[in-house]
């Protein structure tokens, strides 16, 4: 039996390891988030963790400006030019130069920002680390190239050391600012490292490159881009609106379910990442085996997200336990009617693949800018009604995507 399930597994060896290292890639980012925040709440109290979390939000919006949809195409494009070093090192040049500029010219804005009109703009200009990070972050090549091992290790050892300076150094309030700060600085340190590892053991060679190869790349990827505005923006609408409200306990419990979705989100990006370089080469090879190979994944997809809908839906109140400390009735109520989410945003990750395969990134854009446009009624509508409801937002959205997925593949467009 154990042999004929290993015969079975073999052909899939090498996207099994990708997940399970991506997969820790993902873990290890949740559980910073998971060890750091609740920490941060104590230290700097309520208020102050709203300003640092709004500035967090607001740098991660940003890190989607720079990466400017690379993380995905850059996948697609280091898993089809293994075998050619010229053509990796091209796409790693004009990829890591677009994204420094992109970076640069936020930090001149910011910056400006900072100087002439707000004194606020001090607790985003400290998060900008963060963007610089992502902007260095050679995530894509490696995931592209199948080799995670090197790149898990360094992150986890960026976690931890992240965790070290953030309880060593904030001990009182006014150094809230400053939490953010200490996130991207170690961040940009280790992806830097990593870049250069990437030129000096693995032959890559800093090519020179026109003007015109940083257009394409900015045209190529522009919709891509207002897809990652969008979906991020369809996933935070409602948590950014609900906190003008006034109901700090409804915005403290939906956050928290709103976390624990979160942490699925990430793990679901591993598996997209380990998948996608595995899809590019099968649609290349053969459309048809493309999808046979999505088909499988999907019913797998299908059936582990259904027991971890049971799951949440049975233990929300043990989850909110474990987690609080202490019984909290709304939260469980939100974690509850975000039971189905998971499996939806699992879907939507699968359809989006195929899309990207397909180079349909006019679509992605499209339906991006439709199911934002949905979700700010639904984040409207909700907000006129009995708090009790909120937490059908996020599974209203995630529906409303997979909807309009499904309804473009059937029709064959």
């Amino acid at each position: 039996m154990l042999r004929k399930i290993h015969t079975s597994l073999k052909p899939h060896q090498i996207l099994i390891k990708n997940f399970a290292h991506l997969g820790f890639i993902q873990i290890t980012n949740s559980l910073l988030q998971i060890l750091i925040f609740p920490f941060i709440l104590r230290v700097v109290g309520i208020e102050e963790f709203g300003k640092v979390m709004v500035a967090n939000s607001f740098a991660w919006l940003l890190t989607i400006i720079v990466s400017y949809g690379s993380g995905q195409t850059g996948i697609n494009d280091i898993a089809t030019s293994t075998n050619d070093p010229q053509k990796l090192s091209h796409h790693i040049r004009v990829i890591i130069q677009s994204r420094l500029l992109l970076f640069f010219i936020l930090m001149i804005l910011l910056t400006g920002w900072y100087l002439f009109f707000s004194h606020n703009a001090l607790y985003f200009l400290l998060a900008m680390p963060i963007v610089l990070g992502e902007a260095l972050n050679p995530l894509f090549y490696f995931v592209g190239m199948e080799k995670s091992p090197i790149y898990n290790a360094a992150n986890l050892v960026s976690k931890i050391i992240t965790l070290c300076f953030i309880y060593l150094l904030i001990k009182h309030a006014d150094q809230g600012a400053w939490v953010n700060f200490l996130i991207g600085f170690i961040n940009t340190v280790c992806f830097g490292l990593l870049l250069g590892f990437v030129f000096l053991k693995k032959q890559i060679t800093w090519v020179s490159i026109n003007w015109e190869d940083t257009v394409h790349f900015f045209k190529t990827n522009s919709y891509l881009l207002g897809n990652n505005i969008t979906v991020y923006l369809q996933q935070s609408v409602f948590l950014f609106a609900l906190s003008t409200t006034g109901q700090a306990s409804i915005l403290g419990a939906y956050s928290l379910c709103d976390k624990l979705i979160w942490s699925f989100r990430v793990l679901m990006v591993a598996v997209f990442n380990a998948v996608y370089p595995k899809g590019a080469q099968l649609y290349q090879e053969d459309i048809l085996k493309w999808k046979k190979f999505k088909q499988r994944l999907n019913r797998l997809i299908f059936w582990g997200c259904i027991v971890w809908a049971i799951a949440q839906f049975l233990l929300a109140n043990l989850v909110i336990l474990l987690i609080t400390g202490k019984e909290n009735l709304v939260a469980a109520n939100y974690l509850r009617w975000m039971s189905f989410v998971p499996l939806f945003i699992a879907l939507n990750m699968m359809n989006v693949l195929g899309l990207l395969l397909e180079k349909k990134n006019q679509f992605i854009f499209y339906a991006g800018v439709a199911i934002l446009c949905f979700a700010l009624i639904v984040c409207f509508v909700l907000l006129q009604i009995n708090p009790y409801w909120y937490g059908l937002f996020p599974l209203l959205v995630e529906s409303g995507c997979l909807f309009l997925y499904l309804k473009y593949v059937n029709n064959g467009a």
